[in-house]
């Protein structure tokens, strides 16, 4: 599962790159470092303010409790981006599972789980009880709020970049 985000450069980054049919290596290069750069700092703003709510309070619809070590706040990250052709592609994310399930996916994106025989080894809860409940775990798009937050800040980040590349 993924989330795409596209950024929008300012009116004289667009007016410069307009100039290219292809962007020079070196514009690339230097787009690929802002959002680099960019990307590191979004993770530390998701970290601390959607994946750092005390362990011991309530749930919030905001993001996530830090629940345990390694735990989700931990393991997000971003790889360097990654020039394809004349497009740049980054990503935000972790690879923590548990029991099969993408951790992270499930509170990105949210997810129904639908009603299932019980695993109980308890024989007189399993009889009252044959299958468990379908529920619902709301999407917190803990990466997505974080993103959003910053956008601003890419855009101004990579078009500098760009601007300087093309000028020299």
């Amino acid at each position: 599962m993924n989330a795409q985000v596209h950024i929008q450069l300012t009116p004289e980054a667009q007016k410069i790159a307009a100039d290219f049919q292809t962007l020079p290596d070196r514009a690339l290069v230097a787009i690929q470092k802002a959002m680099f750069k960019e990307n590191q700092l979004t993770v530390a703003h998701i970290q601390r303010d959607y994946l750092s709510f005390p362990r011991g309070g309530a749930t919030t619809p905001l993001g996530l409790r830090k629940m345990s070590t390694p735990g989700y706040q931990s393991t997000l990250w971003s790889p360097e981006p990654v020039i394809s052709g004349n497009t740049i592609v980054s990503n935000i994310g972790s690879p923590m599972k548990s029991k099969g399930v993408s951790y992270p996916a499930v509170h990105e994106f949210g997810a129904d789980f639908p009603s299932r025989p019980t695993r109980s080894q308890n024989k007189s809860y399993a009889k009252k009880h044959p299958t468990t409940k379908a529920w619902s775990l709301p999407a917190r798009a803990p990466v997505q709020k974080g993103i959003a937050d910053r956008k601003d800040n890419y855009k101004l980040t990579i078009s500098a970049a760009l601007i300087a590349a093309l000028k020299n």
